[in-house]
């Protein structure tokens, strides 16, 4: 396959040199980002994720340990995560590889997983999970169509596809809580190959190798939560899905509140009747209705709830963790988790005597959607296909943080490479004596990348119109690169340390004094952008063709899959569908059940589409629909050249 391997090699050289810009932004974060890096810093440490507290085990464990792999290796995460996703990319075609043959056309199918927006977007630049969540996702569902397109191989060839399944989707569902939304497409692919089999010899020993993924996704599990509870006393791999924590929550959940308040699982008269009934919650109420619970209430009010007189949303899960830790039980796991156990018996208890009226009690943190928030569902489910076909929330622009010596460090010893965009300024600056010039801000001398005082003619004539034709204009100009983004200044020293201070911002252009004449010319804003024009101009053009295109390339796929699903039903052949269409079965499965999940935590708990969310599912539609259009795309050429001998 050698067209495979140059193709694929000049597409990943093509990509790095496109994307050789993205850096990591260090941003706080102490429930994300910067969660994720601390751990990785515990875990190279020796000291597991760290000494415990709320926020220890809040997220999936598989990021921080990828994290810390990544630094071991030596590698950045920016181009760490580009070659694995490759990686993921490469499984996905080898996969098909025995239905497609031409190494050019599977060259293609790659071109087209690995240009994948979404890929290159704003998140990249960020040291989230959802940056492996999407080759995680394409791997598994790539090592599971690989065994159906192998099925009539012998079990020593699919041993290492189910072994890639089970390390591949165990790291998934480690990696993020909602991981559910893959089930379903593995199971729809699953079925296909058992019922491909039925009359198999072997029948036995390939459903027994099953078993294999299965087992290496719960002993996974099961070694992680153990850790846990060695180190910290919680036998759990995350505490928001134990079940004592659950428990807890939705026992403040399932209080009827005095008044229904729209996506606030535990308004402030729930917690009323909680404080009244339960001594465990009452220990949370200073915290809850406290300076900690305004502080939540602030962030949800700034972020796309709108919500500002009380906690909504999920924001209520972090705080409640917050109240659990002022009121002094986090001091181990074991503590933690007899705090939550406690409260959930106090409140169940008030429910079940009738003491106060509460709800049945739900199984998980997330509401339970009503029949009358259905057609709010609906609607947001059609928004979020239209979201994911049409990219409509990619973007180039990035998250921009000012410079902070301690998180940097932090952040570059993780990410090997981190993001330090500055603005650059363009002028002249012209004095009647030689002067020393520096920029500053209140903290003092900012460093530069740049110069002062370079060749400029062209500034005579404007200072001739100044009266000044006798200054030296021959090194007015500067070109420089800085952080400042405010309160920056412009200081011309000279001999007698006497200074003039020109306000460094884009509404002052021109600026006079009788020892200097100041004209700033270009702000070129690089905080929000590549750095490299033309680099950006292509990623936009590349990312263009997917907006427009994959929509209708959805449209068609999916004309083409009923088409052939009513001339099936038609001609009474109730048979396996050939492998493409499983796969668009299984992705249009897992797809809309991510895509549902979403909805309804749109309508019943806080805004559920984004990039972070979404991105995982990327790769596995256009997989589908590359695999697909390969294989017609030969099938018609066959066909041609069949006519055209007979």
């Amino acid at each position: 396959m050698p067209a495979f391997f140059w193709g694929v090699t000049l597409t990943i050289v093509a990509k790095l040199w496109l994307t050789s810009q993205i850096r990591i932004a260090p941003v706080f974060g102490d429930h994300d980002a910067e969660n994720y890096v601390e751990h990785a810093r515990d875990v190279l440490a020796g000291a597991w994720f760290g000494g415990y507290t709320d926020l220890t085990l809040i997220k999936e464990p598989f990021y921080p340990l990828y994290l810390a792999l990544v630094q071991e290796s030596g590698l950045t995460l920016t181009l760490a995560n580009l070659l694995l996703y490759a990686g993921a990319c490469v499984i996905a075609c080898l996969a098909i590889r025995p239905l497609i043959r031409n190494g050019i056309i599977l060259a293609g199918v790659f071109a087209v997983l690995f240009f994948n927006p979404m890929t290159y977007a704003w998140e990249a630049w960020m040291a989230m999970r959802s940056e492996v969540n999407n080759s995680l996702a394409l791997a598994a569902t790539a090592c599971a169509i690989a065994i159906l397109v192998r099925r009539r191989a012998s079990v020593r060839r699919l041993i290492p596809w189910w072994a890639g399944l089970g390390v591949s989707f165990a790291a998934f569902w480690l990696t993020r809580e909602e991981a559910i939304w893959l089930v379903p497409s593995l199971l729809v692919i699953s079925i296909a190959y058992v019922l491909s089999i039925r009359r198999d010899p072997g029948i036995r020993m390939k459903l027994l190798g099953l078993a294999i993924p299965v087992a290496i996704w719960g002993l996974s599990g099961a070694t992680i939560a153990t850790i846990n509870e060695h180190v910290y006393g919680w036998n759990t791999v995350v505490e928001t899905k134990a079940p004592e924590f659950v428990s807890a929550y939705n026992a403040l959940a399932r209080i009827v509140p005095a008044k229904e308040e729209p996506l606030i699982p535990v308004p402030r008269s729930s917690r009323e009747i909680a404080y009244r009934v339960s001594p465990a919650a009452r220990e949370l109420e200073p915290a809850l209705e406290g300076p900690l619970g305004q502080a939540w209430t602030d962030v949800v009010c700034n972020y796309q709830v709108h919500i500002c007189d009380d906690i909504a949303g999920s924001f209520f899960v972090w705080a409640l963790r917050d109240a659990v830790a002022a009121a002094g039980h986090y001091s181990s796991g074991r503590d933690a988790r007899d705090f939550y156990i406690k409260l959930a018996s106090e409140l169940d208890k008030a429910c079940d005597s009738g003491e106060i009226r509460c709800r049945n009690k739900a199984l998980t943190i997330f509401p339970n959607p009503t029949w009358s928030q259905l057609p709010d569902i609906v609607a947001n489910f059609r928004a979020g296909v239209a979201i994911v076909t049409t990219f409509s929330q990619f973007s180039l622009a990035h998250v921009v943080v000012p410079p902070n010596p301690v998180l940097d460090a932090k952040y570059a010893y993780i990410v090997g490479s981190i993001s330090q965009d500055r603005n650059g300024f363009e002028g002249w600056l012209a004095t009647d004596r030689p002067m020393r010039i520096a920029v500053e801000d209140p903290t003092g001398v900012k460093p530069v990348d740049g110069a002062f005082g370079e060749p400029s003619a062209d500034v005579a004539a404007a200072l001739a119109r100044a009266g000044h034709a006798a200054w030296d204009d021959r090194n007015a100009r500067f070109s420089f690169m800085s952080d400042c983004d405010e309160e920056c200044f412009i200081v011309a020293t000279d001999s007698q340390n006497r200074q003039v201070r020109i306000p460094l911002m884009n509404s002052v252009r021109d600026f006079a004094t009788p020892h200097a004449i100041y004209h700033l010319g270009v702000i070129q804003t690089r905080l929000l952008t590549y750095d490299n024009n033309l680099k950006q101009r292509i990623l936009g053009f590349i990312a263009r063709l997917y907006e427009v295109g994959v929509p209708l390339w959805v449209l068609l796929g999916a004309l083409l899959l009923a088409a052939r699903a009513i001339r099936a039903a038609i001609k009474r052949r109730l048979t396996v569908p050939s492998v493409p269409d499983v796969l668009s079965i299984a992705v249009m499965a897992g797809g809309g059940f991510l895509i549902l999940i979403l909805a309804a935590l749109t309508v019943s708990y806080s805004a559920g589409f984004s990039p972070e969310y979404l991105g995982s599912f990327v790769p596995l539609m256009l997989f589908a629909l590359g695999a697909a259009t390969a294989l017609d795309a030969l099938l018609a050429y066959r066909l041609i050249r069949l006519r055209r001998t007979t």
